[in-house]
């Protein structure tokens, strides 16, 4: 968290538009929709103790553990920070099958993925060029 606010802090004192991106993953869909209404204390409580969780693949529960927490992060910068732009593209993201745009481990996005995370970024900028 720190460093996202000093990057926007740098930002802003040099007057540079900060967009950042939420992180897409699609691991388990179900789970994903279970820990994003936690909040970040609860998230971090988790990701201290994920090696101890029945979760059956360790690293999987670390990925999207830490995504979820970053995200929470980005928004937290955002109401500190309200010159920030916020790229989400996760909704969009996540209409269809993993398969349409993510690559088979569900962390790295395909073409489609990255045109739609592109359209996103676009669509927030085009009205500060």
């Amino acid at each position: 968290m720190n460093q996202l606010s000093n990057i926007a802090s740098f930002a802003k004192s040099r007057n540079i538009k900060l967009v950042l991106i939420k992180e897409a993953w699609f691991i388990n869909q179900n789970f994903q929709n279970q820990i994003k209404k936690l909040s970040k204390n609860q998230l971090i409580d988790k990701l201290m103790n994920y090696k101890k969780s029945d979760y059956q693949n360790k690293d999987e529960l670390f990925w999207m553990l830490t995504n979820e927490i970053l995200n929470k992060n980005l928004d937290e910068v955002k109401i500190s920070n309200p010159s920030v732009l916020i790229a989400d593209p996760l909704s969009e993201l996540y209409k269809f099958n993993k398969e349409i745009n993510f690559k088979n481990d569900g962390l790295h996005l395909n073409i489609n993925g990255n045109r739609i995370i592109a359209n996103k970024v676009f669509n927030k900028i085009k009205n500060e060029l």
